[in-house]
């Protein structure tokens, strides 16, 4: 699957859940950037868009560590991060599946798994596809490089 490798952007996204419902955990219209690299190295990072700012710059914040500042500044923080997922590792390919070896994620419970994808191409797109027992989710990119 040569064809994966290079940079893609998210165009669609949605997960059907098992009583045939769609929903769109990270909104409807979401950021994405999925890379696959010839080394057998990929990360992917997924944005909702929309978030607010924080207000202020990480750094900042732990200067003033007492105090309803604090406490804001935490709450806003929480909120900004609660719209990304990242993820990176290396990837294999067996037919028209591509697995994604976890290493490193903002989501904890996905580092160490390999998390299978199929792969479909439609007009030049990638779409990417995966079920669980809860549902499936269908991922749409357009490539950049």
């Amino acid at each position: 699957m040569s064809d994966l490798t290079g940079s893609w952007s998210l165009e669609e996204s949605e997960f059907r859940l098992a009583n045939g419902n769609i929903t769109y955990p990270l909104g409807r219209n979401p950021s994405g950037r999925i890379i696959y690299m010839e080394s057998g190295h990929m990360s992917v990072l997924l944005i909702a868009k929309g978030r607010a700012n924080v207000g202020f710059i990480p750094e900042k914040f732990w200067l003033n560590i007492f105090g309803i500042k604090r406490i804001i500044g935490l709450i806003r923080l929480i909120r900004a991060n609660s719209g990304v997922l990242g993820y990176s590792g290396r990837y294999s390919t067996d037919g028209k599946t591509v697995l994604h070896h976890v290493d490193l994620s903002s989501y904890p419970d996905f580092v160490g798994t390999r998390l299978v994808r199929e792969v479909r191409y439609e007009e030049g797109r990638l779409v990417l596809e995966n079920s669980t027992d809860s549902g499936s989710s269908r991922l749409v990119w357009a490539r950049e490089i």
